[in-house]
């Protein structure tokens, strides 16, 4: 019963033909939510989102698929990581760099708590031996990738949120599509190239060779980034027709 619904409808989304295609569907959903989040709850509602996107890309980040373009299989993790940084610009662009900084923070904390809270219920004796494997497989705390993730993830997103606000001020707050794609291009490769660096060189007790670390981790990776955030553009777009005209801001009586 409860599953009835909820199987077909993933299998259906599973039936169609592409990667590429289910990406641009993807894609789309993201979107929708990330404008849902902006006109039901303006600014806060940006945070809330960024903050359980990160949360989903580094989880959907431990799976494999393939896409007809590439021979080998990519990590998932694409669409959600490059709204992560989207997201970042939708919040320079409306409310200015300190908030999308603060923003940073706020999905950098939550990613911790998150990982804590987890880590604190594993302490518990389960009943289902299987639940308690798939908990621990998604949830188990790898040092070398969380330091890894964390740190390529604060580098990435202060680079990505300084270039928009100085191109936003060069052009006069013109060319969004030319501010957004390239601040997120270039963050994008730094997100990319610092975590590999980390998790497979520089933290790794069996680092690979550097033609590896392009070829194999980043280069594919970007790659596809850089196709999803192509696709993305109309988003930063439609986000000045969803910026709700008065803020929800929460009240400490």
């Amino acid at each position: 019963m409860d599953t009835e619904l909820i199987s077909p409808f993933i299998e259906s989304l599973q039936s169609i033909p592409s990667a590429e295609a289910y990406t641009l569907l993807y894609l789309a959903f993201s979107g929708i939510l990330l404008l849902a989040s902006l006109r039901l709850f303006g600014l806060l509602g940006l945070y809330l989102f960024n903050g359980a996107n990160l949360l989903a890309a580094n989880i959907q980040v431990l799976g494999f698929t393939q896409f007809s373009l590439f021979p080998a299989p990519i990590a998932l993790g694409i669409v959600t990581f490059t709204v992560t940084f989207l997201t970042s610009d939708v919040i320079t662009e409306h409310y200015g760099d300190q908030k999308a900084r603060q923003g940073v923070w706020l999905s950098l904390f939550l990613q911790v708590l998150f990982m804590l809270i987890m880590l604190g219920g594993m302490g518990y004796r389960h009943n289902n031996p299987a639940a308690e494997q798939a908990i621990q497989q998604l949830f188990l705390p790898n040092p070398r990738i969380i330091i890894a993730s964390l740190c390529a993830y604060l580098l990435s997103q202060y680079v990505d949120i300084t270039l928009f606000k100085f191109l936003k001020l060069w052009l006069k707050s013109k060319h969004l599509w030319l501010r957004t794609l390239f601040s997120i291009s270039i963050s994008g490769f730094i997100d990319i190239f610092s975590f590999s660096l980390l998790a497979w060189m520089i933290l790794s007790p069996n680092p690979v060779d550097w033609r590896t670390l392009f070829t194999s981790y980043i280069l594919v990776n970007y790659v596809m980034r850089l196709f999803a955030q192509a696709l993305s553009l109309p988003i930063i777009y439609l986000s000045y027709r969803f910026k709700p005209t008065q803020e929800i801001t929460p009240q400490v009586k």
